[in-house]
């Protein structure tokens, strides 16, 4: 389905200003086209008429419930706002829109009264977006998804999709499971945590968050950060690809065939669990090797049956290499 922008023009002041980060600024820019089309209060469709439910929101909490009913519900937490405070919304081209007020209007009441409700049956691809209000769900499993915040953070339970697309400022993303064909993760200054990832390619980005994962099953893994380490206890995978630049890279391997990583000044740690042996070849200018129970073959350092090729390289990060 075609991608649509929903973060309202307040995003590209705030990303154009950085003098404009407290929520009144915001919303005093906040703006939308076809404003004069949208209604306003809770409402009801009927999954049949909504294929796509695009959320834009400012402040207060995103809650989104699975529901296996036909019929989607919206609804927010403040029972007495004047008809310009409440969320707005338009059914358009089976784009359902909701919005967080009336466009260009200052709405400065207190956060507990914008808690936005939406039940949303299977088969509805969803596109949220916020500036500080955080996104929470049980469970989610819908054909397309789309969250990003700017401040707020995620927590959801379990998501299931074929395409999932996670994008933060400085909030953190917390999920425990996911099961996914592709995803991709990115982060400036947010912590990225997550129990059980199942996908078939994994991209995450970060600049100075964690990146911490227990258990990934994957093809390719790709993870990418400035200053933020990248925690891995548990990886079965094609191929792994971990960069950073002073952060630290553990990597627990179950299962992989290549691991790729690269650091400046950050500590690497590689630990075999289960049956899985390696090669690994370590370059690395002041860097030091533990490989304690090791083989030393051509430089390289090799255990059990050498099934997973290894390079790292550093400029001073150290590598320690173990079996459990």
């Amino acid at each position: 389905m075609k991608k649509r922008g929903i973060i309202a023009s307040a995003l590209g002041v705030l990303l154009s200003s950085i003098g404009c980060s407290n929520s009144v600024n915001i919303i005093n820019t906040y703006k939308y086209d076809n404003a004069d089309e949208y209604l306003e209060g809770s409402f009801h469709y009927s999954k049949n008429e909504v294929k796509e439910v695009v959320i834009d929101w400012i402040k207060g909490k995103v809650d989104i419930e699975q529901t296996d009913n036909d019929v989607l519900f919206v609804s927010e937490s403040g029972t007495e706002l004047l008809d310009e405070e409440k969320l707005h919304y338009l059914l358009k081209d089976e784009v359902l829109y909701i919005r967080f007020c009336k466009s260009e209007y200052n709405f400065i009441k207190d956060d507990e009264l914008k808690y936005l409700s939406v039940q949303i049956p299977k088969d509805i691809v969803l596109n949220a977006s916020t500036i500080s209000a955080g996104v929470v769900s049980e469970s989610l499993d819908l054909p397309e998804i789309s969250l990003s915040t700017l401040s707020g953070n995620i927590n959801i339970d379990t998501i299931k999709s074929p395409t999932l697309n996670v994008n933060v400022s400085s909030g953190n993303i917390d999920i425990n499971s996911i099961n996914t064909q592709r995803i991709t993760i990115s982060s400036m200054s947010g912590d990225i945590l997550n129990d059980y990832l199942y996908a078939r390619n994994i991209s995450i980005s970060s600049s100075s968050g964690k990146n911490h994962f227990e258990v990934i099953k994957c093809d390719d893994f790709s993870s990418s950060s400035m200053s933020g380490e990248c925690v891995v206890n548990d990886i079965e995978a094609k191929k792994a690809n971990i960069n950073t630049s002073s952060g630290n890279v553990t990597v627990g391997i179950r299962d992989l065939e290549k691991l790729v990583v690269s650091t400046m000044s950050g500590s690497v740690d590689i630990s075999l669990k289960g049956e899985c042996g390696i090669t690994t070849t370590y370059s690395s200018l002041s860097g030091k090797i533990n490989a304690e129970g090791f083989i030393v073959e051509d430089d390289k350092y090799v255990f059990g049956n050498r099934k997973c090729e290894a390079n790292v390289n550093t400029s001073s990060g150290n590598l320690c290499l173990s079996k459990e």
